[in-house]
């Protein structure tokens, strides 16, 4: 019998070979997948660990509060429901950012070491600058001791009732159970999934995570010149949260029409505020957005794909292995973030072969005698031609 692929939706007749009943059109969909579909496998082939049910948690469309996962990682200690928050969102860092492993992590837990490698995970050369969940980390090592009183299990109903905050404020029914949810948000297209997200997103934290790369694409959040500061248009999807019905927001969303939607709500002079480049971008929202925004936020958050057309422009055809992409990210991601080269800056500078002399004689884009030459060979440049007064 067809079926449309889980992840894809193409028409197949395949299935995971485990269970044979979710379908698959090719190993690589099954592969993305498996990171939620193996707690809901029949036969998964190996046991599941509460590291698995705390991934599929994490990346599902869906909670599940099982009450061991929420022991062995932290959540049942926490009443503050931002920290809970925050709890979730390092994790899907460390796992989708980081490519660590559900196994690693219940590796690591088992043996009384995982407060320790999420510390070493965010001090990383290669990990993004992350002072505040450093400091967060830090201070909260409690969370991570397996030896630490377990009488707080109460605490699980504060979890719980965040996770249906959102749903609620949607307009789902507090009769509902977590199956019904479950299965109504099963049938939901990806817009209206996007959507939710972000609702999930600013209404218990100041904005998306670090990690929550296609929401800060889709969302104008990738526009914003101190990607720390994210209060004034998290503020500005509250205020239109406010003033809308879920349904005319996704409607908005899916007609690239959130701009309009916003002025008609009274919102004009909030969002006449933010950079000159959140209203286009927001005008070709979801599918229209130019790959420059795309790459912006690759830089910052590698597994947020672009089209490797689109990086053969900025060098990374000819780095080597992945220590040299890696360094390569790093030197953009400074100089979007950093030094604020407007993106649309680079992307011309990229076009006419000018990346070199862009960067370099950028005043605020400081970098190193080796890095130089880096740039040199990435970026195809016959040093006797450079006009650099740098050197």
């Amino acid at each position: 019998m067809t079926q449309k692929c889980i992840v894809c939706k193409t028409p197949t007749k395949k299935t995971c070979t485990g269970c044979k009943m979710t379908a698959y059109c090719s190993t690589a969909c099954q592969r993305k997948h498996w990171i939620i579909h193996i707690v809901e496998c029949s036969n998964p082939g190996r046991e599941i660990t509460t590291a698995d049910r705390m991934a599929a948690n994490i990346f599902g469309p869906n909670y599940d509060n099982h009450a061991q996962t929420m022991i062995d990682y932290g959540f049942y200690k926490v009443t503050d429901p931002m920290d809970i928050r925050r709890l979730r969102l390092l994790y899907r860092e460390v796992i989708q950012d980081f490519g660590v492993k559900p196994h690693t992590l219940h590796k690591w837990r088992v043996e009384g070491r995982l407060h320790a490698e999420l510390i070493k995970c965010f001090k990383s050369p290669t990990a993004p600058p992350s002072p505040q969940t450093l400091l967060w980390l830090h201070t909260h090592s409690d969370l991570f001791d397996q030896n630490h009183d377990t009488s707080g299990l109460a605490s699980l109903r504060t979890i719980q009732s965040m996770e249906r905050l959102t749903w609620y404020r949607i307009g789902g029914s507090p009769n509902d159970t977590d199956e019904q949810i479950r299965k109504i948000q099963r049938n939901w297209s990806d817009d209206r999934t996007m959507c939710f997200a972000l609702y999930d997103t600013v209404l218990l934290m100041p904005g998306p995570a670090l990690g929550a790369a296609k929401l800060w694409v889709v969302f104008g959040f990738c526009v914003l010149p101190d990607e720390g500061n994210t209060t004034t248009l998290s503020q500005l999807y509250r205020d239109l949260i406010d003033r809308t019905t879920f349904d005319e927001f996704c409607e908005a969303y899916k007609t690239s029409s959130l701009i309009a939607l916003m002025d008609r709500k009274g919102l004009k002079q909030s969002r006449s505020n933010l950079p000159a480049e959140f209203e286009p971008v927001m005008n070709q929202s979801p599918s229209r957005i130019s790959s420059i925004w795309h790459f912006k936020v690759h830089c910052r958050w590698p597994a947020h794909v672009v089209p490797a057309s689109f990086l053969d422009l900025f060098g990374f055809a000819k780095c080597e292995n992945d220590a040299e992409t890696s360094r390569l990210r790093v030197l953009y991601d400074k100089a979007f973030n950093e030094c604020l080269i407007p993106p649309f800056q680079l992307q011309e500078a990229a076009s006419k072969n000018e990346l070199y002399k862009v960067l370099t004689q950028t005043p605020k884009f400081r970098c190193s005698k080796a890095e130089r030459r880096f740039l040199k060979r990435v970026l195809g440049l016959d040093e006797t031609n450079l006009e650099d007064g740098n050197n």
